[in-house]
């Protein structure tokens, strides 16, 4: 399991969550509760566009942006990344784990001893898996924003969401309703793919 969050998060060009200032989980429309955005705020009208949301909901620490930039179908996929370093962030520490755990019963989150499996080497049973995981969660977007900021609040020293200035996208090649993406940081390329949904690009966690 370890290994799944840097893959996750170079699909995402993000990288992890840990500390920010006070800012970061108030603000703007775009980190208010469930909703979500206007249409002109979700995705990007280019594969450009989307990038430059990506790298800059990092910046800002806006985890609304970040949500709005993630294609619909890989929305729990998101809440899986997040649920994820939320946990790894309370080993050790049950203090943190009791407040966990209440942030996600708030939400409709109860882990179950008879929960989905997660099969990492098939990625269309991972996202089955983990659909079923979320599905009691009512109001995903509000939940990611509380859990976003939670995770951010909770990490330890260094593992924060590392934000790359750096990261460019080299390429975008689009076929249809699909754009296969090279992603060039310090040298070193990554794929990533975006989808359209409604006329918008969208990140997604296929690679």
């Amino acid at each position: 399991m370890k290994h799944l969050v840097p893959v996750l998060l170079s699909v995402l060009v993000l990288a992890s969550c840990g500390k920010s200032d006070s800012s970061s989980s108030s603000g703007g429309s775009s980190t208010s509760g469930g909703g979500g955005g206007s249409a002109a705020t979700l995705g990007g009208a280019t594969p450009q566009e989307t990038f430059d949301k990506a790298k800059a909901s990092g910046e800002k620490k806006d985890f609304g942006m970040f949500y709005d930039i993630i294609h619909p179908d890989d929305h729990d996929m998101a809440l899986f990344m997040f649920t994820f370093m939320a946990g790894m962030s309370t080993m050790n520490d049950d203090a943190k784990k009791k407040e966990f755990e209440e942030l996600g019963r708030k939400h409709g989150l109860v882990e179950k001893k008879d929960g989905p499996s997660l099969d990492l080497g098939d990625p269309a049973k991972m996202k089955e898996g983990v659909k079923e995981m979320f599905k009691d969660v009512k109001e995903k977007r509000a939940f990611f924003l509380e859990l976003a900021a939670w995770t951010e609040k909770n990490s330890k020293q260094g593992e924060g969401w590392k934000v790359k200035p750096s990261a460019k996208l080299k390429s975008a090649k689009e076929e249809g309703e699909v754009a296969k993406c090279v992603i060039d940081t310090d040298g070193k390329e990554s794929q990533a793919t975006m989808k359209k949904h409604n006329g918008r690009w969208f990140m997604t966690m296929d690679k």
